[in-house]
């Protein structure tokens, strides 16, 4: 629901805005970050998730290995199947959303790498002004 946070999951600040704002970007499609520091924020969060993602991932291949019926019969084969059916599209899931996070780190990772170049060139040129100009 709404305004509840999942057992083990810390309300925090948005990985997308500063202020916990809703949206990934301005207009264009563009990042909007505060700072350089705000940016590795925001990446380091999404690292975490990424690694949460792909250690569950871990967790769902290992119950699709050792599920097995808990008996010889019909019904018990039946829903051991179904079980492990689940678990297979569970595991497709995951793998995509691991993809589209490994994914949106590049992205964010090449934004970074255009706000610290863009920054270093704002320094370099007032660094660079002739005052009596």
């Amino acid at each position: 629901m709404p305004g509840q946070t999942p057992q083990g999951h810390e309300p925090q600040e948005s990985i997308y805005m500063p202020g916990g704002a809703s949206g990934g970007g301005g207009a264009g499609g563009a990042y909007v970050f505060a700072d350089l520091d705000h940016l590795d924020r925001v990446i380091g969060r999404w690292q975490t998730l990424h690694d949460d993602i792909v250690a569950d991932s871990h967790v769902v291949r290992r119950a699709i290995r050792i599920l097995a019926p808990p008996a010889d019969d019909t019904p018990s084969v039946t829903q051991a199947k179904a079980a492990t059916d689940s678990l297979t599209n569970g595991h497709a899931h995951n793998q995509a959303m691991a993809d589209y996070a490994r994914k949106y780190i590049q992205k964010l990772k090449a934004t970074r790498t255009q706000y610290a170049t863009a920054e270093q060139n704002s320094i370099d040129a007032i660094r660079n002004a002739d005052p009596y100009q």
